[in-house]
């Protein structure tokens, strides 16, 4: 699937928050080249090409967690089975997961509204490319520099591109969360592609929007400037969602290149 394999370090939570009853996020990592999911929870290595993938799901307890598990599992499967990765493929993978989704509510009309967001990357050759639906985010902290790779599509964020609303009033927006396109519940489904390449030490993170309506970019930018392990980082950024609030689920993924990644 690719001509060089390098090397990752990994860490991926998810938690259900302080409000929450249950869980609707989903995340999955996993090696593509073996086919194999990765456990979450703990410190990882990983070699490429990796599959990074959080979904946020909507539409009551068992249809979000439902739809969220479509996602990953599905769009892993996907990817598993391509002959070659681009972040096309990527978007060909989440809509085979709306294809599933919309065809699971068609058999069975009580799961009516169940969907997810989410982003979707493979490291790979150098390079991390993928695609994202709806307000799950993907960042890149370089040197000491946070980047953000994703842009929300909510009706706030389309606001503010439009010149309709101030970006610093964008966070305490009532509307701040109403998504513009999610898998499973959107006719015309459209995933947002992405791609750039990777250099050593560069540390990507995927989260849910339970992360970041309680940790804003600076302060990520912040804790991920500290010397911490991944998973230092990954529980310290889920404790201050948590102390912050904890409104909604939270999930966090990291990836730290590791060595020479020009590939």
């Amino acid at each position: 699937m690719e001509n060089q394999s390098h090397t990752i370090e990994l860490f991926g939570i998810s938690d259900k928050g302080s409000v929450r009853a249950d869980n609707q996020d989903a995340i999955l990592l996993g090696e593509l080249g073996r086919g194999q999911k990765l456990a979450s929870g703990k410190p990882l290595v990983a070699s490429t090409p990796l599959y990074l993938v959080v979904a946020d799901g909507m539409g009551g307890a068992a249809g979000g967690l439902l739809a969220a598990e479509t996602v990953t599992n599905i769009s892993f499967r996907r990817l598993c089975d391509a002959d070659s990765s681009d972040a096309s493929s990527v978007s060909a993978a989440l809509m085979e997961a709306d294809k599933e989704i919309k065809a699971r509510v068609q058999s069975n009309p009580e799961l009516r509204g169940m969907g997810a967001v989410a982003t979707a990357c493979i490291f790979q050759d150098g390079r991390i490319f993928g695609a994202q639906v709806g307000d799950t985010r993907l960042y890149r902290f370089r040197g000491k520099s946070l980047a953000r790779l994703t842009s929300d599509q909510t009706r706030v964020a389309e606001l503010v591109k439009q010149g309709l609303l101030a970006e610093q009033d964008a966070e305490n927006h009532p509307e701040k969360h109403v998504v513009l396109q999610a898998i499973g519940p959107m006719e015309n489904l459209e995933p947002v592609s992405f791609a750039e390449s990777t250099a050593a030490d560069d540390v990507y993170l995927i989260c849910s929007d339970g992360l970041t309506r309680h940790v804003n970019d600076q302060e990520i930018e912040a804790e991920l400037g500290t010397a911490r392990s991944l998973e230092s980082l990954g529980r310290r950024l889920l404790e201050r969602a948590i102390s912050g609030g904890g409104e909604d689920n939270i999930s966090i993924v990291l990836a730290r290149i590791v060595g020479d990644s020009t590939g």
